[in-house]
């Protein structure tokens, strides 16, 4: 089993019974509760009683133990965990993850997107046969297009303008997770 750690991103699938699609990185994993910080708002949450949902590989459920945003202490969270590789996604290594199945998702791989600012968010990609990854960013639905080879925004429909610089890293699913107790 995999220990959820710092620096995973989860991606919400609904909260309080409403399907969502937020997505939080975990800033803080400490004895049986982890904080996260939400993409779209910036808001800290602290979870307790960490828990795979029965019946399935990849979703979990967390319960509030106390945040600063609209959900509350009690409210269940349930979400899937997807952990950043180490090697940066580059043109020469995006199909070797495009064809490993921790990583595909549907017809796209999970990836954690970095801009300039240091902000990070988790998008769906798929490569173009022009070597170009269209991506589109849970939190927000904004497609971008980035040039592969040299990282670039070659379309945007989202905050970040045309040219800015990113750093991706292809993000993969981690089944069975557990927090140490």
């Amino acid at each position: 089993m995999a220990q959820l750690k710092t620096g995973d991103f989860i991606k919400l699938s609904s909260f309080k019974d409403a399907k969502v699609s937020y997505t939080a990185e975990v800033t803080k994993v400490n004895g049986t509760s982890f904080i996260c910080k939400f993409l779209h708002s910036q808001s800290q949450y602290t979870f307790i009683n960490f828990a795979a949902q029965p019946n399935s590989t990849y979703n979990f459920t967390a319960q509030v133990k106390a945040s600063q945003g609209a959900y509350k202490a009690g409210d269940v969270a349930v979400f899937n965990v997807n952990r950043p590789d180490n090697n940066t996604l580059t043109l020469a290594n995006f199909d070797s993850y495009m064809n490993n199945d921790q990583y595909v998702y549907d017809t796209h791989i999970r990836i954690v997107v970095r801009f300039a600012d240091g902000k990070k968010y988790l998008a769906g990609g798929r490569k173009t046969a022009d070597n170009k990854l269209n991506l589109t960013f849970f939190h927000s639905k904004a497609e971008y297009t980035v040039d592969l080879a040299t990282m670039k925004v070659t379309y945007s429909n989202g905050g970040y303008l045309l040219g800015s610089k990113v750093v991706m890293y292809a993000a993969k699913w981690v089944s069975h997770a557990t927090i140490k107790h």
